[in-house]
């Protein structure tokens, strides 16, 4: 199945126009016609989507009856088309067709791409291996494996993940220089040690005149100071490496620096005056000089856990006139930021907790997040009118601050409100807002939201048992709204709170409520009997619970009492939706002589419920008392289908129609 995957990309991208011959046309030397080519690809799609062998199969009548000839028509397809099939394979699917077709062994062979990850023989394979001979046995596996190749086949791209290793191995450098040797474009290297083992990293590497982009991870450079000068690499990538102190790179090509965790690293000095991404990250508190300031048309810069000031981004980011994504994380000596790049498009500010002041002066800013841990600081991004997304975690805002800024986005359709505490009461206007996440604003009492084209709202509070629910007034009736509800006790208070908040959702196209335990939503019957349900008009409820429910009756019976008129319950536990459909039909009023509801000012559910169909509950044990449940209290309930089976319902019976 895997191997069919992008066998249509590959030939309607690489085989338009070229001669692609079936197995008698190879053997007359003729190219195809343009039917015979859409036939293969067409051939070649639909066994991708049947996900059976590559083959077509030709009937012809003979006096000794009817003879079936099977044709593999990729084995006829060009090499270079056969490694672009290759390439779109996981290195554990490429090695099952190797091993399943002749053509495959020797097309890969030749291969320009060789990637091996150790994790393919047991996750790939499902085969059971020791953590402690995975290693070993990976690396006699890979031996094998390259014994099949050419010996002087080019490659393009090298990539090795191996764990557990000892500092040096022969194979693995005898297979790293291999690559080198024969002029290895990419070289992606990822040697997964224990915290402070690295792998002693081959010369020929840094030496290599051939590399456009090289990726290192979990390796000791012997150098202390890293001096670079590539010719042709764009892309450099080194991540939890160790040895140098220094790290000095001049080149006019490349594009892409990324420095993670490299350790005991003190200085690092950029001149690239291409380079258009650098990203920088490393351990708390050390410090490190860092000079991009060469790097004029730099477009995303991330810093993590650097000990920039203020004076530094002043010099640096300034200069970057083409700046288009600015992270900072964790620059705890920053106090006072400006910022006015006027391509800027993203920027964030996780948890640099020196800052005191911001001003965004960025006009074509589309994207700001800020998260901080609820000190002061004083942020001003009201010039950023083009703004279509905001986020504020852990941020000293007031609730004038948050209705004057969003009344100046006019494009604003995302916004992030976490942990915001000075929030009292908010009340936002605005006509594009599509997404609003208001999360753990413990002393918000009310909000207020008008906005017609609001299609996500997620609300969750940790102190929300504590003190009576919030007033929560929503306009849009398009919304998905998702509350999480946490409790400590389930109290008459908690019950009477929940309800009263809950009122405000009934408008809502879809309410998810997320708990940890059904309990927390299964309304004691005497609450039920005495107060109105608070969502009349709401047609879909979904539940997600961290635990299974110990009676569905029970929980179905609560459900259908909170949204009386619901027309799909879904319960979700985990992976796993169980969810039921409701069809109702309208009753002659004269006829309705029950108790129930004669003093609600809406009938429910029981007395217009005609279908029932349950999906994913083949597995419950209590099924039998759902199925109760609905014969007792649906007056017109007439047939519930369950997965494939059908049953028909007359007063109190039940039977099986599909067995009739």
């Amino acid at each position: 199945m895997a191997l069919c995957k992008g066998l249509g990309i590959a030939l309607a991208t690489h085989c338009s126009g070229n001669s692609v011959q079936s197995n008698g046309e190879a053997m007359k030397g003729r190219r195809p016609d343009n039917s015979d080519e859409g036939e293969i690809i067409k051939t070649v799609d639909q066994a991708a989507i049947n996900g059976g062998a590559m083959k077509r199969r030709r009937l012809e009548n003979s006096d000794e009856g009817e003879i079936i000839k099977v044709v593999d028509r990729i084995s006829y397809l060009p090499e270079h088309v056969l490694h672009i099939i290759l390439s779109f394979l996981s290195a554990a699917d490429v090695i099952k067709a190797v091993m399943l077709s002749k053509r495959f062994r020797s097309v890969w062979s030749t291969s320009p791409v060789i990637d091996f990850d150790d994790t393919m023989l047991t996750e790939r394979f499902g085969l059971y291996v020791p953590f402690y001979e995975r290693t070993p046995k990976f690396l006699n596996f890979l031996n094998l494996c390259l014994r099949l190749r050419e010996p002087n086949a080019r490659i393009r791209k090298f990539r090795l993940r191996v764990t557990d290793v000892t500092r040096r191995d022969n194979r693995i450098d005898r297979w790293i220089n291999h690559a080198i040797l024969h002029n290895a474009e990419e070289l992606d290297l990822d040697i997964e040690n224990q915290p402070k083992l690295f792998y002693r990293l081959p010369q020929t590497v840094l030496s290599s005149k051939s590399i456009t982009a090289l990726k290192l991870k979990g390796f000791r450079v012997k150098e202390k100071d890293f001096v670079l000068s590539p010719l042709l690499m764009e892309d450099l990538s080194l991540r939890f490496c160790d040895g140098f102190r220094t790290f000095t790179v001049s080149s006019e090509k490349l594009k892409t620096i990324e420095l993670e965790s490299c350790y005991g690293l003190v200085r690092i000095k950029i001149n690239a005056p291409n380079l258009r991404s650098f990203s920088f990250s490393r351990e708390f508190n050390k410090p490190c000089e860092i000079d991009v300031g060469a790097c004029k048309f730099l477009k995303d810069l991330t810093l993590e856990c650097a000990n920039i000031t203020d004076k530094w981004f002043e010099d640096h980011v300034t200069q970057f006139l083409q700046l288009e994504t600015l992270k900072l994380g964790f620059c705890n000596k920053l106090k006072k930021i400006k910022v006015s790049c006027t391509k800027l498009r993203t920027m964030e500010l996780n948890n640099c907790k020196g800052l005191k002041k911001i001003e965004i002066e960025a006009l074509n800013l589309e994207s700001f997040l800020y998260s901080g841990d609820s000190r002061t600081c004083k942020i001003n991004v009201a010039a950023c009118k083009l703004l279509k997304e905001l986020r504020l975690v852990n941020a000293n805002v007031t609730s004038r601050w948050v209705e004057d800024h969003v009344s100046e986005f006019p494009l604003l359709e995302n916004l992030e409100l976490n942990g915001c505490n000075a929030l009292e009461r908010i009340k936002i206007s605005h006509q594009h807002l599509r997404s609003f996440r208001l999360v753990g604003c413990h002393k918000l009492v009310e909000a207020e939201i008008h906005a017609p084209n609001l299609m996500s709202l997620s609300y969750g509070d940790l102190l929300l048992p504590l003190r009576p629910l919030m007033t929560f007034v929503i306009s849009s009736s398009l919304v998905d709204a998702k509350l999480s509800l946490r409790t400590i006790s389930l109290t008459t208070e908690w019950f009477l709170n929940l309800r009263g908040f809950l009122s405000f959702f009934g408008h809502c196209r879809v309410l998810r409520l997320l708990c940890e335990s059904d309990k927390v939503l299964i309304f004691p019957e005497e609450l039920r009997e005495r107060l109105l349900p608070p969502l009349y008009d709401l047609k879909h409820l979904k539940i997600e619970v961290s635990s299974r429910p110990a009676n569905y009756a029970d929980l179905v019976n609560s459900l259908l009492w909170l949204a009386p008129h619901a027309e799909t319950l879904s319960i979700v536990l985990g992976t796993i939706e169980k969810s039921i459909k409701l069809e109702y039909e309208e009753m002659v009023a004269e006829q309705d002589d029950s108790y129930c509801c004669r003093f609600h000012p809406i009938k429910c559910w029981r007395h217009y419920l005609k279908k029932v169909t349950m999906v994913n509950f083949e597995n419950v044990d209590n099924k039998e008392s759902l199925f109760k449940f609905f014969i007792e209290n649906a007056n017109m309930l007439d047939t519930i289908y369950d997965n494939t089976k059908v049953y028909g319902v007359v007063a109190t019976s039940i039977w099986n129609k599909s067995e009739t």
